[in-house]
């Protein structure tokens, strides 16, 4: 009797992509809004980054709501070229429109990360965590990119919603903290079980 042995093939897992914006316009080639469609659709963890010409601060302006964010990606503020410690990009949502959010990390963004960017003047949250063991650091929400001047979102700071389950908003390293003031609602507002919020001002 033959014995036909078969080999079980696994798929490896899907290859990071990096998408860089490249322009401070709202939509097009180079944009935030593209950078994050095109994030969506690439299975597993990407990387956003921004090399946006000239001397900083790089103001975006949304003029209608960003996508949301359904599937891993770490938003890189700090790859921006004259980055220097603190954050040069900056979300300007007073164009985007009633019920604008800044960044909405959704179900399915489990493990996403913001890192160094401003946040200001959306109409309703600056940022949602809705994705497990999500992290928002080294970020200036509800104030202007230097971070003494209330340019605050019209409802809460940060809402870490009930599915973000771990999420740490801030650290204890070098640069984690985050400035949350000026937004019209709470600073912080917390429903996940796990969250952790702590070194921010």
């Amino acid at each position: 009797m033959l014995l036909f042995m078969g080999v079980l093939g696994i798929a490896a897992p899907a290859q990071a992509a990096t998408f860089a914006v490249t322009t401070t316009a709202d939509s097009g080639a180079g944009s935030l809004r593209e950078a994050i469609d095109l994030a969506n659709s690439s299975p597993g963890a990407d990387v956003i980054t921004f090399d946006i010409p000239g001397a900083g601060p790089h103001t975006i302006s949304p003029l209608s709501p960003l996508p949301p964010v359904i599937d891993p990606v770490t938003i890189d503020g700090t790859s921006e070229p004259d980055y220097a410690g603190t954050p040069v990009v900056e979300l300007d949502g007073s164009g985007a429109g009633i019920g604008a959010i800044g960044l909405h990390l959704r179900v399915g963004s489990d493990g996403s990360t913001v890192d160094s960017l401003v946040i200001n003047r959306f109409s309703m949250y600056g940022v949602v965590l809705e994705g497990a063991d999500s992290t928002l650091r080294g970020s200036r929400i509800g104030t202007d990119i230097t971070g003494a001047a209330d340019a605050g979102n019209g409802s809460i700071g940060v809402y870490i919603r009930g599915g973000a389950t771990n999420a740490v908003v801030g650290g204890t390293g070098p640069g984690d903290g985050n400035t949350i003031s000026g937004n019209d609602g709470t600073g912080i507002f917390v429903e996940a079980p796990g969250a952790m919020v702590h070194g921010n001002l």
